[in-house]
């Protein structure tokens, strides 16, 4: 029985792929609660971090960096000013210019975790959970991890998956977590961490940058030295700065990862000792989000 002949189809003005929407435009789009100035002065802002800051050494080329592969930075602000804001503003730009995973850490408490958690899903990345929102990044905890009403296992919490990870790094899609600052979840992260992202990252021939976010840096997130030294008072906070600094080193990672950490404070880093390595004189990025005054 003779066979239907194979066709080809052929376009002489093929559909145009449409173009991903930038997170910024995403996120912006959610500040309806802000007058139009300050979205203008958000952005500003944002931008000037991210600029002077994060991608002071160029984020596709690895010879600016200095041999730790770590930069860090502070942003200063007054209580209730916008941080967050800030905070969410420069995750969506630095995703845009090609920051491949982005840390945000996320209060000390279960409720103040799961508030930032739900803030980035409703405003850095709004919309249901439908194929091309999975498919523009990965999400950890997961949001059916993330929102449950049920507890879950740490392990379970921040499990990333190596190859989902390495087809979205390969289609420039970040990944995107947001952990909890105590020091369980962050060892629970970084071992997730080591045992499922670092292996995977190995196998790209260019730079992979994570960058850090701390938006309420505190002492367990920046002790300077001479607390560090100091007795069983601290060791708690100790416990809390361990696990943070380690997100950020390049003990046991891949030679290509390299580490932004950016803290943001009410003006705490005044009263740090010198000693400390966010100290005003040995920091590199020292500036203000909205209603704050620069250093």
């Amino acid at each position: 029985m003779p066979t239907a002949p194979r066709l080809e189809h052929v376009y002489y003005d093929p559909p145009t792929p449409v173009p991903a929407e930038p997170w910024w435009t995403r996120y912006a789009a959610q500040l309806v609660t802000l007058s139009q100035t300050a979205r203008l002065a958000l952005e500003a802002d944002c931008r000037f971090i991210l600029e002077r800051g994060v991608l002071q050494a160029d984020a596709q080329d690895s010879t600016p960096w200095p041999s730790s592969r770590v930069r860090t930075g502070l942003v200063m602000g007054s209580v209730q000013s916008g941080k967050t804001a800030s905070m969410l503003g420069v995750c969506a730009l630095s995703i845009d210019h090609g920051i491949d995973v982005v840390v945000v850490l996320a209060g000390t408490r279960l409720s103040l975790w799961r508030q930032t958690y739900e803030r980035l899903v409703a405003q850095l990345d709004p919309g249901e959970e439908d194929v091309a929102k999975i498919n523009r990044r990965l999400l950890c905890p997961a949001p059916r991890v993330g929102l449950a009403d049920e507890p879950v296992t740490l392990s379970d919490t921040y499990r990333i998956s190596p190859p989902e990870l390495r087809r979205k790094l390969k289609r420039g899609k970040p990944l995107i977590v947001v952990a909890m600052k105590q020091a369980d979840h962050l060892h629970a992260l970084g071992l997730s961490l080591r045992n499922n992202a670092f292996d995977a990252v190995a196998q790209f021939d260019r730079p992979v940058h994570m960058l850090v976010l701390d938006d309420e840096a505190d002492d367990g997130s920046i002790l300077d030295a001479v607390v560090e030294a100091s007795g069983a008072v601290f060791g708690n906070l100790r416990q809390i700065r361990a696990p943070c600094q380690s997100l950020g080193s390049p003990q046991g990672s891949p030679s290509n990862l390299h580490h932004h950490r950016l803290h943001g404070h009410p003006a705490g880093h005044l009263l740090q000792e010198g000693t400390t390595r966010l100290h005003p004189g040995t920091s590199w990025c020292a500036c203000a989000p909205p209603s704050t005054s620069a250093t």
